[in-house]
């Protein structure tokens, strides 16, 4: 073959793997000295609850990971001395734990526990890639665990994840995991993470890349793409659950919501769409309709005194 011909397969696969490389440290790396600002919290919806994180006790606690990554959290006991329920709640891509203090604040006025993790590479947890939920739940696994051996070995634990966090906690679910684990709120959770990127990925030219971003991310963290899959797990879980998503999320199609709820087998499963509600913003559109829908399942497996379940004043 003419040395022309390899001149210019070298300089394709170059130029391919080059963008290849470059999409993947755009979606997968994480620039830690960067602040992404998902949720402002002097902003009317959400300074209430900050001002309250502010002023409650709590602790700082972190765990190792797998791979000895150092997770870290934040933990908020129950205004119920009593109580046997713990909720672990967890943020999206490129969020961090306190963006989840309003979901926080909701489950402690339930006379909840309280853990705000922090996602590997995300807040300050240690890291430097997200998987999207592939290395995630064996992270998230650990805290259940530590939950368990630390605040309550008889707890009832409720997880509550938001995008990344519900793909998360999909992926958890289908791992061998405590019984403890009762009850599942999953907030704008994607099927597949390769449909996710086929879907709002602009422009669509940049899907020929991902080929290659799927060799790299094998080659670098030992997982291919289309591995990242919840809508699998969900079929192996039997853990009931709510989703909840907007039917304007333009990230996250809302068919891919109904897609979640038809391929579970769990014997209690809720869909609540919420109207002009794009990704992850549901809590937010709705906050009255979302806590009446969780409210309404909670009673089913946890023990929540009548006192907590009234509405507030």
């Amino acid at each position: 073959m003419d040395i022309w011909v390899w001149i210019i397969i070298g300089a394709v696969l170059l130029l391919y793997f080059g963008g290849s490389y470059m999409l993947y440290s755009r979606i997968f790396r994480i620039n830690r000295n960067k602040t992404y600002k998902v949720v402002d919290q002097t902003e009317e919806f959400f300074k209430d609850s900050y001002a309250w994180f502010q002023k409650i006790p709590k602790d700082e606690v972190k765990i190792k990971a797998y791979d000895n990554t150092i997770l870290k959290g934040t933990f908020i006991p129950s205004l119920d001395e009593t109580s046997t329920n713990m909720a672990i709640v967890v943020h999206g891509y490129k969020a961090h734990s306190e963006d989840m203090i309003i979901i926080a604040q909701f489950y402690s006025n339930l006379g909840f526990k309280v853990l705000l993790v922090n996602q590997r590479a995300h807040g300050s947890s240690d890291g430097k890639f997200a998987s999207f939920g592939h290395y995630e739940k064996y992270d998230l696994k650990r805290w259940i665990d530590f939950c368990l051996r630390t605040y309550g070995a008889t707890d009832q634990i409720l997880l509550h994840g938001v995008s990344m966090g519900a793909a998360s906690i999909m992926l958890t679910s289908a791992l061998r995991i405590p019984s403890n684990v009762r009850y599942l709120v999953l907030d704008s959770g994607f099927t597949t993470l390769t449909r996710m990127f086929s879907h709002f990925i602009k422009p669509k030219v940049l899907l020929a890349f991902f080929p290659g971003v799927s060799l790299i991310t094998f080659l670098a963290h030992r997982f291919f793409l289309h591995q990242i899959a919840p809508i699998r797990a969900l079929r192996k879980s039997k853990i009931p659950f709510l989703i909840v998503h907007g039917k304007q999320d333009t990230m996250v199609p809302h068919f891919m919501a109904e897609e979640l709820y038809h391929a579970s087998k769990a014997p209690y499963k809720e869909i609540l769409s919420v109207d002009d509600c794009e990704h992850g913003l549901g809590y937010r559109v709705n906050r009255q309709l979302y806590e009446t829908k969780v409210k309404e399942a909670l009673p089913q497996y946890f023990d929540i005194k009548k006192a907590f379940l009234k509405p507030k004043k």
